[in-house]
């Protein structure tokens, strides 16, 4: 059973990966979102020394500043694909599954979700005191 709970997830987490679900929404939502945060530091002497301060101490290269409303108003759905696709298609990806139960106890009582779909009976669980 817990090999089948390993797979299920590793599926789940590969279909994330190959077929990623793009949305233009939420590019629109992380461009109003950056362009908020830009124009909130921008009113503050702090806020202007933290988005300036790599560009300034890497003799201004561009790839050390902070974006500017400009560069945030241009952002496109296909400009983040292209960035991020070569890397889930080609780079390492560490998976780290985390969980409360021992081992022994997920071979014995598997979740009902993954018992039903497992093409078992699905049984009333009795509550433990």
């Amino acid at each position: 059973m817990l090999a089948f709970l390993r797979s299920c997830l590793l599926r789940s987490i590969t279909a994330y990966i190959s077929v990623p679900g793009w949305r233009d929404s939420a590019i629109d939502q992380a461009r109003s979102t950056e362009a908020e945060a830009v124009s909130e530091a921008s009113a503050s002497p702090g806020g202007v020394v933290r988005l300036d301060l790599a560009k300034l101490l890497h003799d201004g290269d561009r790839r050390w500043s902070s974006p500017t409303p400009t560069d945030i108003a241009a952002l496109r759905l296909q400009d983040v694909k292209s960035l991020i696709e070569p890397q889930l298609a080609s780079a390492p990806i560490e998976v780290v599954v985390v969980g409360s139960k021992l081992i022994p106890q997920c071979k014995r009582s598997p979740p009902p979700s993954v018992r039903y779909r497992a093409g078992r009976k699905r049984r009333r669980l009795r509550r433990r005191p």
